[in-house]
């Protein structure tokens, strides 16, 4: 009995021994990770002020919140220290921004109203709460002009149903940060730089946007019209049909006016099929070029299944959307015009079909339309249809004499 009591408790205590050791084991790696890794945690200290560094007794305490990023921008799970210094107008010293918010009425219709009004904004931020911030432009050159302009901002938001936050009309009013969760609510921008303020030449003047590519150099640029007009059998038709293989192929046009290389649709609207191709084939022989671009001209034969340009558009942008086309051709519009051609107002709808297509498929749209003899093209509707053009080709009388169609130069 003696030697078995002996042996219970050795193994007792080897057992207790054996525990010990592996608590030891584990604290001992604990501290070791303590002592190794450095602290990650970022801190940024945010100084509005413009004065010198605040002393001991001055500084605010610091505050601690979670900061998410957007998608685009990645995640940051950690915490960020902000110092916040309460802002004063003392300090402020451009008058460049103005905050226009409403939290008695839902986003949408909030949106909707300032976009309505085109105040000319900078950026439209959510602000995690009831509102969003319109941070609107009022460039003012000093403190009185600034309270003059925020009040007739305000008024006019006001007369047009935006009941406005009247504690937002100070110059250190501040937006909230976007990317920022507040609360579970992420803050975003909107949307930036909308509105009529935009568009003023003083601010544009000393960047200018730069100008559409040419497309027939010295005549047209993408994107914009062009009209050929002239009386019948003049060879408006083989003079486009020449156009969209001086494109194709990167060549000059009626000899003269050089053209950028690209893909170019040809609508035709009044030849059958057969005919077409073999015209295609006589300019291509008669202008003494291979036809090596061929690829680059597409032609939708259209002959008896015209439709007016208001339902036409439409399926042309959806034919046309992926194609890459640096201009559509359409010979002649007569076949697809709606409304009255003797009514400006008309017409000028009319044209806006075109202005659709212009800037759905980012292509020039060159059409053709024929004129009686004498002093035609000088109806209402003509002056509507000119007015819309970035480019008109005619004979005299015109805007712009064409004298390059030769007669003969193509078989009839």
């Amino acid at each position: 009995m003696n030697f078995s009591n002996a042996c219970r408790l050795k193994k007792g205590l080897s057992l207790i021994l054996i525990v010990l050791m592996v608590v030891g084991m584990f604290s001992g790696c604990k501290k070791n990770n303590s002592e190794t890794e450095p602290n990650t945690t970022p801190s940024l200290n945010l100084n509005m002020s413009d004065t010198s560094a605040p002393t001991q007794e001055t500084v605010p305490p610091t505050t601690t919140e979670p900061i998410v990023y957007n998608e685009n921008m990645g995640t940051v799970t950690n915490q960020i220290s902000v110092r916040v210094i309460p802002s004063k107008d003392a300090n402020v010293t451009a008058y460049r921004y103005a905050l226009v918010e409403c939290d008695n009425m839902e986003l949408g219709k909030q949106q909707a109203i300032i976009k309505q009004l085109e105040l000319p904004c900078a950026a439209l931020v959510y602000s995690g709460g009831k509102s969003v911030h319109a941070i609107v432009k009022v460039d003012a050159p000093d403190y009185t002009e600034y309270r003059k302009r925020v009040d007739y901002l305000y008024a006019a938001c006001q007369k047009n149903g935006l009941t406005l936050d009247q504690q937002n009309r100070n110059p250190s009013r501040l937006s909230r940060m976007p990317g920022i969760l507040r609360g579970e609510r992420r803050l975003f921008v909107r949307e930036i730089h909308f509105g009529t303020g935009r568009h003023g030449l003083a601010a544009d003047w000393e960047h200018l946007p730069p100008l559409a590519d040419p497309l027939i150099f010295g005549v047209l640029r993408k994107g914009h019209k062009m009209l050929l007009a002239g009386p019948s059998k003049a060879g408006k038709s083989f003079a486009l049909i020449e156009l969209c293989i001086a494109i194709a192929e990167g060549k000059p046009w009626l000899g003269q006016f050089s053209c950028a290389q690209g893909k170019v649709l040809y609508i035709n609207l009044e030849l059958d099929r057969a005919s077409c191709l073999h015209r295609f084939k006589d300019v291509y022989t008669a202008m003494g070029l291979p036809p090596e671009h061929l690829k680059n001209i597409d032609i939708w034969n259209l002959r008896g299944a015209s439709v007016p340009m208001d339902k036409l558009a439409p399926k042309l942008i959806r034919r046309a959307q992926k194609k890459g086309y640096m201009a559509v051709v359409l010979d002649p519009i007569y076949k697809v015009i709606t409304g009255d051609e003797n009514s400006a107002d008309q017409m000028a709808k009319f044209c806006n079909q075109f202005d659709l297509v212009c800037r759905a498929l980012d292509c020039a749209v060159i059409y053709c339309h024929h004129h009686s003899k004498g002093a035609q093209g000088r109806h209402p509707g003509a002056a509507a249809q000119q007015g819309s053009l970035s480019s008109h080709q005619g004979h005299a009388g015109q805007a712009r004499p064409c004298r390059c169609l030769r007669p003969g130069r193509y078989p009839q």
